[in-house]
């Protein structure tokens, strides 16, 4: 990673994923993230009682994370965990908005 990177607040740097280079790679993160609660609420249908929302996906991404920060404590777990909160805050608006 840059050293210029290094220097700027994981916030920021999360902020600038989840809004420019992830959003070209997987499209607005809430609809990723509903596409990720429909497969893993497939996937889990024997074993969940509901359907996951795409806010759950966030936290469920964040508990990922968070298990790979225990192993191999990197920078770029605490950006993620930044930015699928940011991604789940999204998710939440969104669903407020459109209710």
């Amino acid at each position: 990673m840059h050293n210029h990177l290094m220097n700027q607040s994981i916030l920021i740097e999360a902020a600038r994923l989840v809004d420019s280079d992830r959003a070209k790679d997987y499209g607005d993160p809430r609809d990723d993230f509903k596409r990720i609660a429909t497969i893993w609420s497939t996937l889990l249908e024997n074993k969940l009682n509901t359907d996951l929302t795409p806010s759950e996906v966030g936290a469920l991404m964040i508990a990922l994370k968070l298990s790979r920060a225990t192993y191999n404590n990197k920078r770029d777990n605490w950006i993620d965990i930044a930015g699928y909160a940011h991604c789940a805050d999204l998710c939440t608006t969104y669903k407020q908005q459109y209710l």
